[in-house]
């Protein structure tokens, strides 16, 4: 039976250790990254307004569209649940697949121009 290598584990075992000798601020970056807080709100108590997170990510969106044997895709590189609401409400497709990418519709791509212009443009 084939068992993977979990992060930080080598061949042998033995705990990987950071590399020595780095030179400059990269030094003690291991130690920085050991006691730093993810400033993601959702562990947080602040409240979030999901519309308006869908609504700058759909505008985000337009940003990466390509043509791909005639259909508009986007890469999928944005927070999954936004990427789910953004499927549920008919933007893109469903995004949990192996794919890099996700199909944006033609209502998608609509709205996505709109608030592209909306947030980010100059007028």
């Amino acid at each position: 039976k084939k068992r993977y290598l979990v992060p930080g584990e080598r061949r042998d075992g033995a705990q990987s250790r950071p590399p020595t000798g780095t030179i400059g601020a990269n030094a003690n970056a291991h130690r920085q990254l050991a006691s730093f807080e993810y400033p993601y709100p959702k562990g947080n108590n602040m409240e979030i307004n999901e519309e308006k997170i869908d609504e700058v990510i759909m505008a985000l969106l337009y940003l990466n569209f390509h043509r791909n044997h005639g259909a508009v895709r986007a890469w999928k590189s944005f927070d999954w649940d936004a990427m789910d609401r953004l499927h549920k409400k008919g933007f893109i497709s469903d995004p949990k697949s192996k794919a890099k990418s996700v199909l944006v519709t033609e209502e998608g791509q609509k709205v996505a121009k709109e608030l592209f212009e909306e947030y980010f443009g100059s007028r």
